[in-house]
């Protein structure tokens, strides 16, 4: 079911947001649709017997620069041209999509999230956050390792990986520790099971990981690791930008974590980069 959706949607996390509701695990799924996809998409809904509402409003939705990601866009109410963005509501009660829809136009951060399966702590920690984040790229992630303890958390709250389609959480958790989080994030894991060891070894496997983080500076995630105190040992580095530190990285024999904000490569230390260690 999970290819089957990707065929349709082509990004694994709109997918697997629209796989949660058909298997009862979220109430809502809000996705981006290209104005050219919309009617496809939603025939291929209907016949899931899935109920719809789409957003009067369309949205541009700004690139990341090449070094790194962006959840920026810029919602646009008169006429516009070009292949524009339209957000989808998508649940089994045509009411519930409704109600999403309504507060996305009311601008209600706190009840859409509720709307759409949040918890209360992390969507009310998105709209205390979102008059600062939202005028940079509209990514939490840094936010989020703010607010969390120490450097080391459970995979199934890793949200840091989205930049490569990877996550089982659509919201940003309140912490890296946060248990509903986790508690939803453990509940979607177990109904792809269901469906797809290959989906969840694939997912396990790749949230498994430790993860640098920077809004400038591009994004690494470092697999098949493992600790020894507070030096990380790696066979595999994956990046979003061909860059001197992905080379340092790549010939280092390990890295040192000298906090959630610091690391030493070799003889060289910076805290250019958010550190978060997901097992």
């Amino acid at each position: 079911m999970i290819d089957a959706l990707r065929d349709v949607f082509g990004s694994a996390l709109k997918s697997l947001d629209v796989f949660y509701v058909l298997e009862g695990c979220k109430p809502v799924s809000r996705i981006l649709a290209k104005e050219e996809e919309l009617q496809g998409i939603l025939d291929f809904l209907e016949d899931k017997n899935l109920k719809t509402a789409v957003s009067d409003f369309k949205v541009v939705k700004e690139p990341g620069a090449a070094n790194s990601y962006s959840d920026k866009g810029v919602r646009l109410n008169g006429p516009s041209y070009g292949n524009n963005n339209h957000l989808v509501y998508i649940s089994k009660e045509e009411k519930l999509a409704k109600r999403a829809r309504q507060y996305e136009d009311k601008n209600d951060h706190f009840h859409l999230g509720l709307s759409l399966g949040y918890p209360e702590c992390c969507s009310e920690f998105f709209t205390k956050r979102f008059p600062v984040e939202s005028k940079k790229k509209n990514d939490y992630t840094l936010a989020v390792l703010e607010n969390s303890e120490n450097y080391t958390f459970p995979f199934q709250t890793n949200v840091a990986a989205r930049f490569l389609d990877v996550a089982l959480l659509s919201h940003f958790p309140c912490s890296f520790n946060c248990r509903h989080s986790k508690a939803i994030a453990e509940k979607n894991l177990t109904a792809i099971k269901k469906h797809s060891e290959e989906w969840h070894k694939l997912l396990s496997g790749m949230l498994n990981s430790v993860v640098l983080y920077s809004e400038e500076n591009g994004i690494f995630l470092l697999r098949n690791f493992s600790l020894d105190k507070n030096k990380v040992f790696y066979s595999t580095v994956m990046a979003s930008m061909n860059s001197e530190i992905y080379k340092q990285l790549k010939d280092a024999e390990y890295m040192e974590i000298l906090g959630k904000n610091r690391i030493r490569l070799g003889a060289e230390v910076t805290d250019s980069f958010g550190v978060m260690v997901f097992q």
